[in-house]
Parts: structure tokens; C-alpha cells; sequence
């Protein structure tokens, strides 16, 4: 497997907590000199794997460094392009494009004067009401059934902590573009890209039981990247009742991934016990790896 992605996804799965964390402790940044490509590239690609909507990217090879908490900024990359994704439900395509602002170009106030590099993050979906556009980096305000409201305010939280700013620009029908501006450090090496590792393909289908949105979508698309068909449970007695129902057929699950804690109801191990009545090891040709979805991946 692609332990790099598959570490990926376990960290991806806290972002609802550390986007809570974010506002009530500060989440002050741990910043280092990168290129923001790499960046750029591998969370839009990540976010869109799977999807009907595809990216496009356009920088310049001179494009500036610029000092940045990877991780945090990879979260504001995640939660825009996310948004984008989801304001195009029968696919599209996102575009991605960042360039570099000289000190003697115009930013936008409250900016101070200096280098900048602007990334923009154009979709061509349902837009935004104006009525909406003033409150959409407010905490908790959503227009979605489905939604934390938490997305777009971390992301402007984050870009305020590195000196930086959000702005946004909406019609409704013809799409969304956020523009991110960076601090740029125009002297300093951006680095360079590091070299892929081979993706992993299998085949067969997987059941994904979380209690988390996020967490599901995020797990479904890595695996459908990797050739998987996904089957998704929010809960333990769901994940339960979709095994035994396949139990029989000819093409039972492949594997199954568990979340370790549902609260209120059946976790991981709870599960896996009755998954075990039901379908009990017989021969290594029926060995069933279980795993959980916590710090630990080891089979349980």
C-alpha cells in the first residue's frame, strides 16, 4: 500500500478537531522556506482524486518561496478546493494558478507593502449569493446540509497567521474564485519537487465505516484512486448489517476499514467480533485483514 497517502488520510481525519483547535488555541504556525507547487499540486489532486472534477494548474517556473506551515497551509488548499469540488456536483474542472506580486504592485488593504505570491483557485460552479459572500469565513455559517461551516474560516484564520489574506469573488451560476496572498521571499531557493512513489492499484470493493463525513470522503477517495469500488457505513451496526448482506454473494468485501470509537454506538472492536461470527477465518485463503482507523494502524 501507499503508506505515504495512507498516513495522509489518518492525519486529514483530525482536521475537523485541529479546525476547532485552530480558533480556540491560536494554532500558531511552525513555518519553513518551501515552493508552494509541490503543495499546490499535491492537495488539489488529493482533494479531486476520484471525483468528476479535474485540476488545472498553471504556475511560472520562477514562482517565489515563500515560509509557510506545510501542514496548515495544505489544510487551506484542502478546504478551498473542497468548496470547489462540491459547488460543481456533475463535474468540471478547477483551475489552480499562482504568480508572483512585486513590491511596487497594488495589493489589497489590510496588506502591508512588500512581495507577495497570489495563488488563485478558480471553479465553475453554482457561485456564492452576494448576500452570502460577507459571511462565508464566519465560524459555524453554512448554506449546506451537510457542513461543519468550519472550511473556509480556518483557511482565513490560517492565511491571517502567515501575514497573508483571503478574498474572494462570486456570481452565482458562473462560478467562485478565492485568491490567497502569501508573504514571498523572492531570494530564496523554492526547492524542488520530491519524486513520486509508485501508487498502489487493487481491486475489489471496501467497506469504510466512520461516523465522520469528512473522514468517509476523504478514505473513499484515496481508495478509489487506487482502483477500489468503495461502500461507505456510518455506523457499527450498519457496517454490520452491509457485511452479512454481501456475506453470500459473489464478490464480498475485499477488505474493511474501521473506525476504533463511535460514540454512542458500536466501534471498531465491537465490530470486528461480530464480523468474525459471521464470517469466521477458515484457512489462510479467508484470512480477513481488519484494520482500525486510529494513530495505530496495526490489524485488530
Amino acid at each position: 500500500m501507499n503508506l505515504s497517502k495512507a498516513l495522509d488520510v489518518f492525519n486529514r481525519a483530525r482536521a475537523l478537531t485541529q479546525q476547532l483547535l485552530t480558533f480556540s488555541k491560536g494554532g500558531r504556525p511552525v513555518k519553513k522556506i518551501m515552493g508552494l507547487s509541490t503543495l499546490l499540486t499535491n492537495s488539489a489532486n488529493f482533494v479531486l482524486s476520484g471525483s468528476s472534477v479535474s485540476p488545472r494548474f498553471l504556475f511560472p517556473e520562477d514562482l517565489w518561496a515563500c515560509e509557510v506551515d506545510e501542514n496548515q497551509m495544505g489544510q487551506v488548499i484542502d478546504n478551498i478546493v473542497i468548496n470547489a469540488r462540491q459547488a460543481m456536483p456533475t463535474g468540471g474542472t478547477v483551475i489552480v494558478t499562482a504568480e508572483n506580486v512585486p513590491a511596487e504592485e497594488p495589493v489589497p488593504q489590510p496588506l502591508l507593502a512588500g512581495d507577495y505570491v497570489k495563488i488563485s483557485i478558480r471553479d465553475f460552479g453554482i457561485g456564492i449569493a452576494k448576500e452570502h459572500l460577507p459571511y462565508i469565513f464566519d465560524p459555524f455559517f453554512t448554506t449546506k446540509q451537510e457542513g461543519s461551516g468550519l472550511g473556509l474560516a480556518t483557511a482565513y484564520s490560517i492565511v491571517r497567521r502567515h501575514e497573508g489574506l483571503v478574498e474572494v469573488e462570486s456570481d452565482l451560476g458562473t462560478g467562485t474564485t478565492f485568491r490567497i496572498y502569501l508573504p514571498a521571499l523572492p531570494s530564496a531557493p523554492a526547492g524542488t519537487p520530491s519524486a513520486g512513489t509508485k501508487r498502489h492499484r487493487g481491486y475489489g470493493t471496501v467497506l469504510v465505516m466512520d461516523d465522520e463525513d469528512f473522514v468517509r470522503d476523504v478514505a473513499g477517495q484515496l481508495l478509489h484512486s487506487m482502483g477500489y469500488t468503495v461502500d461507505f457505513a456510518a455506523s457499527g451496526s450498519e457496517a454490520i448489517e452491509k457485511y452479512r448482506k454481501v456475506l453470500g454473494s459473489p464478490v464480498p468485501y475485499a477488505f474493511v476499514i474501521l473506525d476504533l470509537t463511535i460514540p454512542g454506538g458500536l466501534g471498531g472492536k465491537q465490530v470486528v467480533q461480530e464480523l468474525l461470527k459471521l464470517d469466521p477465518p477458515r484457512g489462510r485463503h479467508r484470512d480477513k485483514r481488519v484494520f482500525r482507523r486510529s494513530g495505530d494502524d496495526q490489524p485488530i
